[in-house]
């Protein structure tokens, strides 16, 4: 088959008379492009390694010529389960697996959101003290897995019960603590949120002011594609009018349609 997307229709005839009908999609792929050249494609992919999902998929994104991803690597209380030491021993074989397959650019975090660590008060990070554990083990992780190359402050903060304030709250002290420990990194947020009252609030409280990327997850489903166009270019004014006429680097950082009925069901 030549370069390109297929759809495979098969029917098989049973006993009695009956069919039973099928549909399955698949690409067929150009020889896929070397790591050292895919170093620079801003398509990455996302994965759960953190949460089960099996490694033996970035293998087949490497066949697919794509080597960068984004990943909630960890739960905070498999790493720390002592105040002030990490057991890494979780995700030395991801880390492993990714660094064999040529992953490059990895993008993640320890925690998650809501972060929390039964060690430490609350449920998420609001509190001072968790809030300080969370940015200390956070650094530790960027400095042990140097291949990590950028990290997102909490997912989706403004539907897990962050208000804009408590979010840049948060993300203030975690935007200057890690960028002293780690000045290479690239710090993204606030992960979900376009145009709305919340991305107001959060402009209105200084936030841009702690990121270099603007994260974006603009789910369209059931609506078409069509429409992600204008929903972006309004963005990048929208960012751009709140930041002193200055552009702010916009990542989609999720993004897909549902291959099984609309994403309600």
């Amino acid at each position: 088959l030549r370069v390109g997307y297929y759809t495979l229709l098969t029917e098989t005839n049973q006993y009695g008379g009956q069919s039973a009908p099928a549909k399955q999609s698949f690409a067929v792929l150009a020889h896929p492009v070397p790591p050292a050249k895919a170093a620079a494609d801003p398509f990455k992919y996302n994965m759960h390694m953190g949460q089960g999902e099996p490694d033996s998929i970035v293998g087949l994104m490497a066949d697919a010529g794509m080597y960068g991803l984004r990943d909630w690597f960890a739960n905070w209380a498999q790493i720390e389960k002592t105040k002030g030491q990490y057991n890494w021993s979780s995700i030395q074989a991801q880390m492993k697996k990714l660094k064999a397959d040529g992953a490059t650019g990895l993008f993640g975090d320890i925690g998650g959101a809501p972060a929390h660590n039964p060690l430490y008060p609350g449920t998420n990070v609001t509190n001072a003290a968790t809030l300080q554990a969370w940015i200390n083990v956070n650094i530790a992780f960027l400095k042990k897995f140097p291949q990590v190359k950028a990290i997102f402050v909490a997912n989706e903060p403004n539907t897990h019960g962050f208000t804009a304030k408590q979010y840049v709250t948060i993300l203030k002290p975690f935007y200057q603590q890690v960028k002293a420990a780690v000045p290479d990194v690239t710090i993204v947020g606030p992960s979900g949120p376009g145009v709305t009252t919340w991305t107001d609030q959060f402009i209105q409280l200084g936030g841009l002011s702690d990121i270099d990327a603007f994260a974006l997850h603009p789910y369209q489903d059931p609506a078409p594609p069509e429409g992600l166009a204008t929903r972006m270019t309004r963005l990048e004014s929208y960012l751009t009018q709140h930041n002193g006429g200055k552009a702010v680097p916009i990542w989609i950082t999720e993004f897909g349609w549902t291959t099984s009925g609309d994403a309600a069901s």
